[in-house]
């Protein structure tokens, strides 16, 4: 923001002051070094305005805003702020008022004021075309929410019947097959030799270490063989593997 730039926003705000039937001098200077003191603090550093330099942009804007011209030519003359600069400068004023009168005609002055209202137009413009958005977000919301209930609708083919049913299942009925056979298995899943199906039964006890939860085990299958059956789980893996903090 350069000088003429803040003395016009300046002069906007100061109109009603300078403009009232009796002017305050003393608010009239508080309000430009608030005006400025703002200005400065947000980086640009700007002199004060005097009284003459407010009231001439106080005729432009008067002007600018379609005031006529007898009407500000009344307040020049009769407002106590433009008295205070005396009589010679008043009439400076006057014949400002004149030469403004000529550079904004009757023509630019209206254009000024449809540029106004071209200003209101595009903000009704713009609150119906936040409503009209609104509106079709709405609508692709109820799209949406439509193509979620048909797509749950489909059939998943989780609820279709099995085509071929399972075989009974008992492995008792044929010993004489292996006993991945008579679980229906393709091929044996334990073809390993490794563990103690190469070792001498009668070695057993030299090759395993029985710990206390290996003989407290053994003597529960002693009494019960079924003891374990859905009640122990195996667990395997190497070193490091969490197997002692999982248990």
């Amino acid at each position: 923001m350069n000088e003429q730039e803040a003395l016009k926003k300046f002069a906007d705000k100061a109109m009603p002051l300078c403009l009232a039937e009796a002017f305050d001098r003393s608010a009239f200077r508080d309000l430009r070094k608030a005006f400025y003191d703002e200005a400065s603090r947000k980086g640009k550093k700007l002199s004060h305005p005097g009284l003459k330099e407010v009231a001439e942009a106080i005729v432009d804007l008067l002007r600018l805003q379609g005031k006529p011209i007898a009407k500000t030519r009344q307040l020049v003359e009769t407002r106590p702020f433009f008295k205070e600069m005396g009589e010679r400068e008043q009439e400076k004023l006057i014949n400002r008022i004149a030469a403004t009168s000529e550079q904004y005609s009757s023509a630019t002055l209206e254009e000024i004021q449809k540029g106004r209202a071209f200003q209101a137009l595009q903000r009704h413009k713009g609150e119906q075309i936040t409503e009209q958005v609104k509106q079709e977000l709405s609508d692709l919301e109820a799209q949406r929410t439509q193509k979620q209930a048909e797509y749950e609708a489909l059939p998943s083919v989780l609820d279709r019947p099995l085509e071929e049913p399972e075989p009974d299942f008992d492995p008792t009925t044929d010993d004489r097959k292996s006993w991945w056979e008579r679980f229906y298995l393709r091929d044996n899943p334990f073809r390993s030799q490794s563990g103690l199906t190469q070792i001498d039964r009668d070695l057993y006890d030299q090759v395993v270490v029985r710990t206390a939860p290996f003989d407290d085990i053994l003597s529960r299958l002693q009494k019960d063989e079924g003891c374990l059956f859905q009640t122990a789980f195996l667990l395997a893996g190497g070193y490091g593997y969490g197997k002692t903090t999982f248990r």
